[in-house]
């Protein structure tokens, strides 16, 4: 593979050393409620007799996360326009997990975390009911969409944060992780660092005539 990979070969650029020594900090100190575990439990009871192919399909504007594709302008709409060109499309996404597929043995369940309901009926579309997802986690409805699903009423804070909770932690139980450059991908790395790992790249990973077909890194 001849493209530069700048996260590579770490993740975000931690190391396994690094990533072993977070992941004892965070379960040493944080202990998900019952609550949230039962939710993984439901969510992964097939672990018991297929392997999970972990997919996390990052949407939506990353205006304040993505450096290269940030812009400053009195128009916040401008600005998530700007931003929203350095996603890796849906289709990159649909391509690392049919090439996952064809390298895992046996069944398969494909537990999708995704931030918009368009990625979910795409990849329901293709995979059927191999897919399974969590119904709780907040969701805007378009791939490429200007704003990611939030909401600042106190009661709705805490039920979208143990929705992406209950993401995390599946994702890091999975038996390989599809992710592209995301804080929830980085946060199922630390629980558990030994995931093998294909990274989706960003379209500003990529050198601009390669962005329609290039090809995900399995690490």
């Amino acid at each position: 593979n001849t493209h530069s990979w700048r996260r590579q070969p770490t993740v975000y650029g931690i190391s396994l050393g690094r990533c072993r020594a977070g992941s004892e900090v965070l379960h040493k100190y944080f202990q998900p409620t019952q609550r949230v575990e039962e939710q993984v439990d439901a969510l992964l009871h097939w672990r018991r007799t297929h392997k999970i192919l972990g997919v996390h399909v990052r949407g939506t504007s990353h205006k304040d996360e993505f450096g290269e594709c940030q812009k400053v302008d009195e128009d916040w709409r401008e600005e998530h326009r700007v931003a929203i060109r350095c996603l890796a499309p849906l289709e990159r996404f649909l391509r690392a997990t049919r090439e996952a597929l064809r390298s895992m043995d046996g069944p398969v369940k494909i537990f999708l975390a995704a931030d918009t309901t368009e990625a979910i009926e795409r990849f329901v579309d293709e995979f059927g009911d191999k897919v399974i997802f969590n119904p709780t986690a907040p969701r805007e409805i378009f791939h490429l969409g200007m704003t990611h699903a939030s909401s600042r009423k106190p009661r709705d804070v805490k039920t979208q944060g143990i929705g992406v909770l209950v993401d995390i932690l599946a994702l890091s139980r999975s038996d390989h992780l599809i992710h592209t450059d995301s804080q929830v991908a980085r946060m199922a790395h630390y629980y558990n660092c030994s995931v093998p790992r294909t990274y989706v790249p960003r379209n500003d990973d990529i050198p601009m005539g390669l962005w329609p077909d290039s090809d995900a890194l399995v690490q």
